[in-house]
């Protein structure tokens, strides 16, 4: 995984930091199994307690690209692959505000997943 730039650490509202986290940890578990390199199965309860202790948004931002990382290609839509899906990680890796990544985020939701 790329490491985010350095930049820094933003006190967000607890509040929607958890509801950040919580809504992150709903999207993975309903990603269906053949979206996932296979490898995920082994790494999956360690990033789901990663992403549970995350404190600062850029750290759920980076488990968001961690679970992107772990998805097979052929999961995203063909214009969401490459430039959009850069333009995309790197929105949201600029965001500090929870309830502000939750829109990049979001729309990882909305690919459909075959």
């Amino acid at each position: 995984m790329r490491k985010p730039p350095a930049r820094a650490a933003v006190k967000a509202d607890p509040v929607a930091l958890f509801k950040l986290i919580e809504d992150l940890l709903e999207l993975e578990n309903h990603v269906p199994w053949r979206a996932v390199m296979p490898v995920w199965g082994s790494k999956r309860a360690a990033w789901a307690r990663r992403t549970r202790e995350c404190t600062e948004v850029a750290a759920v931002a980076e488990h968001v690209n961690i679970l992107v990382d772990a998805m097979v290609a052929d999961s995203f839509i063909p214009q969401w692959r490459d430039e959009v899906r850069e333009k995309w990680r790197g929105e949201l890796l600029r965001e500090t505000d929870a309830r502000k990544v939750r829109g990049p985020f979001s729309t990882l939701a909305t690919p459909p997943i075959r």
